[in-house]
């Protein structure tokens, strides 16, 4: 199929600031089949690759998921909120950190924190040496990555 050919094509720039529809010329978009699609389509297609209508904070972090750098976007954040899916019982070592919004984070500085908490509330912000998440109850903090 040419979509799945054009995925393959451009996962690798995902995290641009430009949709597809933008980013590419005319001839272009169409003879890689994408004219065909619905807007709805499309506006998934654009927010599957991390373009620029993604929401806010879906494009928080996503810079680390890939190997360019990010493009700053307006109306970027920095800092999210959100709660670690289940039972959290703190972080050590390489914890992973699943959150309800599905973006997933991993610890990142070494450390060993134990708190037990069931959908225990965060906020994962930006920093000027990387991420951090704080388990919003305590105030404590451990340096993260994110993984998805």
């Amino acid at each position: 199929m040419v979509v799945c050919g054009v995925l393959a094509i451009l996962a690798p720039d995902a995290y641009a600031a430009e949709t597809l529809e933008r980013e590419m010329d005319r001839s272009t978009f169409e003879k890689a089949g994408l004219h065909r699609l619905s807007e709805e389509e499309l506006a998934y297609l654009n927010r599957y690759l991390g373009r620029a209508d993604a929401p806010p904070e879906q494009r928080f972090g996503a810079e680390q998921l890939n190997s360019k750098p990010a493009v700053a976007s307006e109306g970027d954040v920095d800092r999210i909120n959100s709660t670690i899916k289940g039972a959290f019982t703190g972080w050590e070592g390489s914890t992973v950190f699943r959150l309800a919004n599905g973006q997933i984070w991993q610890q990142r500085v070494s450390g060993r924190y134990r708190y037990r908490a069931e959908n225990a509330a965060v906020t994962i912000e930006r920093a000027r040496f990387g991420y951090y998440l704080q388990v919003d109850d305590t105030g404590r903090k451990v340096g993260v990555k994110r993984l998805k």
